[in-house]
């Protein structure tokens, strides 16, 4: 298992944890870094929000985690139906849209 000291979760560097899961073939080491380097990913999607100011940190996010998704599928073994939040990547506009249309 990797120390997760030797990555901030609210550091905003978050592609040195991802970098190091695509570098890892150790199994019981790549466990632990994708552990790190998700979490590391989400917060920084949070912190980064909706705003045009981080957009192109954003899509890199979006890819990196649906890449991060087949890699535990492929790698791990993990069952093909996880995911991550998606509902997060969708904008204020269409989750009010979406919001209205269920009151409906």
């Amino acid at each position: 298992m990797c120390n997760s000291s030797r990555v901030s979760f609210f550091n905003p560097d978050w592609q040195m944890a991802f970098a190091r899961v695509l570098e890892e073939t150790d199994t019981n080491e790549l466990f632990g870094w994708v552990e790190v380097a998700e979490a590391a990913m989400l917060v920084r999607y949070e912190a980064v929000g909706q705003g045009h100011k981080h957009g192109r940190e954003r899509r890199n996010l979006e890819r990196a985690l649906d890449q991060l998704v087949r890699l535990k599928r492929e790698r791990l073994g993990f069952p093909g139906e996880i995911s991550w939040p998606k509902q997060s990547r969708t904008s204020p506009r269409h989750r009010r849209k979406q919001a209205s249309g269920r009151r409906a």
